[in-house]
């Protein structure tokens, strides 16, 4: 079978596939007639209804003030603390949920109740390097908790292990 090649009429360049060809010629420098993707891509938004805009810019463009209920707020509990009454309902609901088992622990994923990644390397790394499991040992020798940040665990390994190895003795 012999091979094909096909070549960019522009640049001359020689391509394996001809899809890969077709693909090369809309970008090729020297095509005058092509167009970079986001002209490409800012040309159909612009043939859409509504000219690809969301509405507010086109509220803003009407010069229609968006009202103030509609803007987003990202810091609107800056400064606000819970009422008293709302802290009793929030602990009342997280004390039925953990009852019902459906309290979400820190260290596990919200969406599956699985721990989080970075405890699944730690118990793995406790497993595989020290040969216990973690709650095990952390309940005979007494801790309630360790913690480390995600970050500098994931940044520097080895010296985790070192850190964890001394203190284990």
């Amino acid at each position: 079978m012999e091979n094909i090649i096909f070549k960019c009429e522009f640049c001359g360049r020689e391509f394996g596939t001809k899809n890969a060809c077709n693909s090369h010629r809309g970008k090729c420098k020297q095509n005058l007639n092509a167009k970079s993707k986001s002209e490409k891509w800012l040309e159909a938004m612009h043939k859409r209804k509504g000219h690809g805009t969301n509405q507010y810019i086109k509220a803003k463009e009407l010069g229609i003030e968006v009202p103030e209920e509609q803007k987003a707020h990202p810091k609107s509990w800056l400064g606000r603390t819970h009422t008293e009454e709302q802290k009793r309902k929030i602990s009342e609901s997280m004390k039925k949920d953990h009852a019902d088992g459906r309290a979400h622990n820190i260290g596990e994923c919200r969406w599956n109740n699985k721990p989080s990644y970075p405890e699944q390397w730690f118990m793995k790394v406790l497993k595989n390097e020290f040969g216990f499991e973690k709650d095990k040992l952390l309940k005979e020798e007494g801790w309630k908790e360790l913690r480390k940040s995600w970050k500098e665990i994931f940044n520097n390994p080895k010296d985790f292990i070192k850190e964890v190895n001394i203190l284990l003795g």
